[in-house]
């Protein structure tokens, strides 16, 4: 099975971004990240695109990344401003061969998934048949507000727009049951799985190779997914949680993330 790392975030070079590589024993560079994918047999990978529209900002090794060009609240000031041109700006991505999709941040940017702002890139992405990608569940930093990125919010936009293929990132955590059934209630919702490889790490000792979603192709099955979970440090509700609605997780958990022709043959595994 190919892997592909398919939610990465790549920072400029500077003293700060320099000095967290090397805290967790890595470089901050591609060639240094070329030569770990190597070491652990990934193949490539998709950026989150961050703080541009600008496609020559998107300029990314080719045999190394793919990208999702990305709607974040340093483009949208928290949601105090709107671009006139948003819709141009985004189809400019959309159009290249390397953009495989778009990236939104709702609990940032504080604006409801059915804003009208995001009309046109629903639009556009069903247009391209590109996955949307969301940010749910916990963000980075305290000033975000959880209730614009909690699954529910989802499920609102991708029953409202059948057409566009939506990807909630981080399966929700912690709000996984209602996470669950977003997935399961909408044929044109993926979910990428929580901290996929800590929990790999976690079960297995014989290989160093992270599997971030359990799905198809996977090592890791939905039931031993939830055993992992336990395993690395929730509390006893989400045992409960897990266990009310493990019939549910299973078969939304089976859901193929990104299926993009971007990528070839290759089996698209998402973190």
């Amino acid at each position: 099975m190919k892997i592909i790392d398919a939610h990465l975030h790549l920072f400029p070079p500077d003293e700060r971004t320099n000095a967290m590589a090397q805290g967790v024993g890595h470089i901050n560079s591609v060639d240094h990240l070329r030569d770990v994918y190597g070491e652990l047999e990934m193949v490539h990978g998709v950026v989150m695109g961050n703080r541009s529209l600008d496609p020559a900002y998107h300029a990314y090794p080719a045999d190394l990344f793919h990208y999702c060009i990305g709607l974040d609240s340093s483009l949208l000031e928290g949601g105090k401003r709107l671009i006139p041109d948003l819709a141009d700006r985004v189809e400019e991505n959309l159009k290249r061969d390397n953009c495989c999709g778009v990236k939104l941040y709702p609990g940032y940017n504080k604006v409801w998934l059915t804003d009208p702002v995001y009309e046109p890139v629903y639009a556009l992405a069903a247009r391209y048949d590109k996955p949307v990608a969301v940010h749910m569940g916990l963000t980075s930093f305290s000033r975000a507000h959880l209730k614009y990125c909690h699954p529910l919010a989802l499920d609102e936009a991708a029953a409202d727009h059948p057409k566009t293929r939506f990807v909630m990132c981080h399966f929700g955590n912690p709000f996984l049951e209602a996470a669950a059934a977003v997935v399961e209630k909408n044929r044109n919702v993926s979910a990428v799985c929580w901290r996929g490889g800590w929990i790999w790490r976690a079960i297995s000792g014989s290989r160093q190779a992270m599997y971030p979603f359990s799905g198809p192709g996977s090592p890791l099955s939905s039931s031993g997914m939830i055993l992992c979970m336990v395993r690395i440090g929730l509390s006893s509700i989400w045992r409960s949680i897990f266990a009310s609605f493990r019939g549910l997780y299973q078969r939304s958990i089976g859901k193929r993330c990104f299926s993009t022709t971007q990528t070839g043959s290759m089996d698209l595994v998402c973190d």
